[in-house]
């Protein structure tokens, strides 16, 4: 089947709560690298989380019931190891777990009750807390419709002061990729909410196949205040763009900084600059 590109220039924008400074140009070669560095770590930090969920989800249902469900948690241990599990209505016992090693690329389940640790107990206990905080901002954030799918919720230890809740769109519908409708909050250890984003300003639902051929790559643009490829960005194009549609690469025009920036995954997944295609 011919492979066609399809091309979405659909602008976007970001909204922050906290101060930031407008980008009007690319930054030096080393400061643009590092910075794309770190949104790539990020970005696949968030798809490993989101992946376990969804693996553990379906694992979880095809053993237990529903109404089993307690809570549930995804976090990184410190030596590297993610860690996703349902928890029991007591909130005391784990039900089913999924973890993902660093030594390994194969998620590795456990169906067999035991104790959450002390740390666990307390994690699921905070989640439910930032959550609540987070639907507190609910005027600034726009809903799923049922139809195409439903939020996703992930935190993410940042460092030693900062837990980032992610807030992405999910869809149950074949052949998208969501981007866009995606959020953060930012809370310091006392759960005090210290930055909230907005990423894109409104949902882009990207097909990955187009009048019956194959799409091989996506583009979408940002304006002036999210100058960048995001986390957000990543996460999806790595879940339904990759894993689902086998795509490889996907386009984000940046008007902040003229330029075309690119993903490419691969066994180093890079983010680099290429020239704006010509019609």
């Amino acid at each position: 089947m011919k492979k066609t590109i399809l091309i979405l220039m659909s602008f976007l924008c970001t909204l922050i709560a906290d101060a930031k400074k407008i980008v009007t140009s690319l930054p030096s070669p080393e400061t643009l690298a590092a910075i794309n560095d770190s949104i790539i770590k990020e970005g696949h930090q968030l798809y490993l989380f989101e992946k376990l969920n969804w693996e553990l989800t379906d694992l979880f249902l095809a053993h237990h019931g529903r109404e089993e469900m307690g809570g549930q948690m995804t976090y990184r241990t410190k030596n590297g190891t993610i860690i996703a599990f349902f928890c029991d209505k007591s909130m005391k016992n784990s039900l089913y777990e999924l973890r993902y090693e660093t030594s390994s690329p194969k998620f590795i389940a456990v169906d067999s009750v035991r104790p959450l640790t002390q740390e666990e107990k307390e994690l699921v206990v905070r989640k439910d807390v930032l959550v609540a905080k987070m639907w507190k901002l609910a005027d600034s954030i726009k809903g799923v419709s049922p139809e195409f799918g439903q939020f996703n919720a992930d935190i993410i230890r940042i460092n030693d002061h900062i837990t980032r809740l992610y807030l992405l769109t999910g869809t149950v519908k074949p052949g998208i990729i969501p981007f866009g409708n995606d959020y953060s909050f930012d809370f310091t250890n006392d759960n005090r909410l210290v930055a909230f984003r907005r990423y894109h300003r409104s949902l882009i639902p990207t097909q990955t196949n187009h009048n019956g051929k194959t799409v091989v790559s996506t583009i979408h643009s940002h304006l002036k205040d999210n100058p960048y490829i995001t986390a957000t960005d990543i996460c999806n194009f790595l879940l339904y763009g990759r894993d689902i549609a086998g795509m490889k690469s996907f386009y984000v025009y940046s008007t902040a900084c003229e330029c075309l920036f690119a993903y490419w995954d691969g066994d180093k997944p890079v983010i680099k600059i290429e020239e704006i295609p010509k019609e």
